[in-house]
């Protein structure tokens, strides 16, 4: 699923308009997120990583993404927990830790404001249909 999420980010972004180097390092950008989004990622590190400024790497996620790269990567870790909601009876803490949210209330406020709903009542919603 995250193979045709970004396929779509990338088709409906019209990435071909970038430079091919662009391409690249936003690619790189966004596997290396892929890989490492339940640490502690600053947006400098990932930009260290591929090997662009902070600044670079941002224009490249605006243009190419609308959205900057920390907006990707908190979008990116709510969808791993949402899956982990789904798929698991891990508790919300648990789920937060797992996908980078150290503070469980942070991790609340930021999936209600993305989901529509807290952790708990998204995971309460799976039960229900599950049944």
């Amino acid at each position: 699923y995250l193979y045709l999420f970004l396929g779509e980010l990338m088709r409906c972004a019209h990435v071909e308009k970038q430079p091919p180097d662009v391409q690249d390092y936003l690619m790189q950008a966004l596997r290396y997120i892929q890989h490492n989004y339940a640490a502690n990622i600053p947006v400098t590190t990932i930009a260290s990583y591929v090997g662009v400024s902070r600044s670079q790497l941002y224009r490249a996620f605006m243009t190419t993404l609308e959205m900057s790269p920390h907006t990707y990567l908190k979008r990116y870790r709510i969808n791993e927990a949402c899956a982990l909601l789904r798929s698991t009876r891990l508790s919300v803490s648990e789920v937060a830790n797992s996908v980078g949210f150290p503070d469980p209330l942070y991790f609340s406020r930021v999936f209600k404001e993305l989901k529509g709903m807290t952790p708990t009542e998204f995971q309460q919603n799976r039960r229900v249909t599950d049944k």
